[in-house]
Parts: structure tokens; sequence; C-alpha cells
């Protein structure tokens, strides 16, 4: 995904191990990401596939009727899911990512889908002058670096890069699920202390990379203080195999589904 290393998302964090591991938090590296591009749909919650109830989906119909003459920038598109999805229907894409391997699979991925350019890119330290804008942009669970600088500043990039009139669609892992499932599951007893400290951070372990998580009122802050207006927040619904439960466990009965935020911006 595009971004500074660090901003993968998978499922299945570790919370125990979270405060012990909070004072210098490391972030998944580029190598690191280069390597996940042949397994990224068995390693990496593709969001986009695992929306099991098409929010993403009635979220991007809701924007406009028409999308011929409008642009599409998708700003960590890992495997070019999303623009195998919706490409189609704008009038030019444009694919970023910061790992080659993502992007040459994608391109693969994506080849009946038409006027698609392909850029290598970091969005927290990305060239604004290069980079195409967007009508509609996309940034789905990329900004997760646990450093609040630099997720900041990627928010801002995101703002910047989204044309006057435009929707930014933003997904982000949600602490609140993370909560959730960890008290169906009981993955772990966190005391009071940890609690807290997660609460107020939001920082966990996954696989040893340290990642953020955001409750709804966080990210539509975030959104909002990197210049974002009329911000909304519903919930992607994802299946509990991305926790590592199939559906039939019996701890799941009559459980809702985990989720992801997405957040919709106006510029």
């Amino acid at each position: 995904m595009t971004g500074s290393p660090g901003v993968s998302h998978e499922h299945g964090t570790d919370l125990a191990s979270n405060s012990s591991l909070l004072a210098k938090p490391a972030g998944l590296t580029l190598s690191s990401w280069e390597r996940l591009a042949h397994a990224f749909e068995g390693e990496v919650c593709d969001i986009v596939a695992a929306d099991c109830r098409q929010v993403i989906g009635r979220a991007v119909d809701g924007l406009r009727r028409d999308f011929s003459q409008a642009t599409l920038l998708d700003l960590g598109c890992g495997i070019g899911t999303f623009i195998q999805t919706h490409g189609r229907r704008f009038r030019s894409v444009c694919g970023a990512d910061f790992s080659s391997n993502m992007l040459r699979y994608a391109k693969r991925r994506c080849q009946g889908v038409p006027k698609v350019r392909w850029m290598q890119a970091d969005l927290s330290q990305i060239d604004h002058a290069a980079m195409p804008t967007g009508d509609v942009t996309v940034c789905l669970n990329v900004v997760t670096s646990p450093s609040k600088r630099i997720r900041n500043k990627m928010l801002r990039s995101l703002w910047k890069l989204t044309n006057a009139g435009g929707t930014t669609l933003l997904v982000v892992p949600s602490l609140e699920s993370t909560l959730f499932v960890h008290r169906t599951i009981k993955r772990d007893q966190l005391t009071g202390a940890s609690k807290r400290k997660l609460l107020s951070q939001g920082i966990l372990m996954c696989d040893g990379v340290a990642q953020k998580y955001f409750s709804k009122r966080e990210v539509l802050d975030s959104m909002q203080k990197a210049g974002f207006r009329k911000c909304t927040a519903r919930r992607v619904w994802i299946p509990w195999s991305e926790e590592g439960l199939e559906d039939g466990h019996p701890r799941l009965n009559g459980k809702a589904l985990p989720w992801d935020w997405l957040v919709l911006g106006h510029k």
C-alpha cells in the first residue's frame, strides 16, 4: 500500500503484547511489504474483497450516477481490487502504491480496465506536483502508521490530492471492533491499566508490527482536521474468518460481524 512503511492492515491483533511494545512501535518495512505481494490475498485483509455486505460498493454508488467524466485516484492500491471492481466506470484511473511488486501484480489483475496509470509513491512523502488528483480518492487501510505525525501528514496529502468538489473514501481499522473481537473470543485478558492505554493510543501489534486502530470519533476528527468537511462514518462488515474463526464457531452464536470504519470526506 502507498504510505510509509508500517501501513499494512491485518486482522488478528495481539493485545497482550501491546503494552510492552508501545514505547517504540515499529511498522512494516518496504522490503517486508514487497515480499507480501505474492501472498497478499492470503496474508492481508483485502477490504474490498472482504466487504461481505458491499458497504464500500454502495458508498461508491451513492456518490453520483455517472462517473464517465470523473477521475479516480487509489492511494495504496495494493493488488488493485478496488480498481478492478470500479475502475471501468471512470474516465481515467491512477493506482499508486509504495511497493513495486504490488504494482506489478495489480497491473496484471487490472488488464481489462482501460486508461489506468500506475505509479510508485509513498503517501507520507509524496510529491504532490507529480501525482494526479482525483474526483474520487480512495485510501483503504493505508493510514495505519503508529506515528501520529505521519498519519496526519498522509491525511493532509489525501486532502490535497482530492479535487475541489470531490470525495475521499478512507478505510481504517476499527478500535471498537478489535475490542469487541477480543471480548468475544477471549483472546486475552486486559488489565484496567492496559485497556486504558490501548483506548488512549490505539496502537496494537499484529504479527510483530505496530498498527494504528481508530475509534469512530478519532477518525472523524482526524479527517476534519485534515480539511475534509461533512465527514461521515459507517461500518464495513468483514467475515469472522479474517479473525481466525469460521462462521459456525460456537462462540459466535448471535454475535455481530467485526468491522472496519469507512469514512467519506468531502472537499
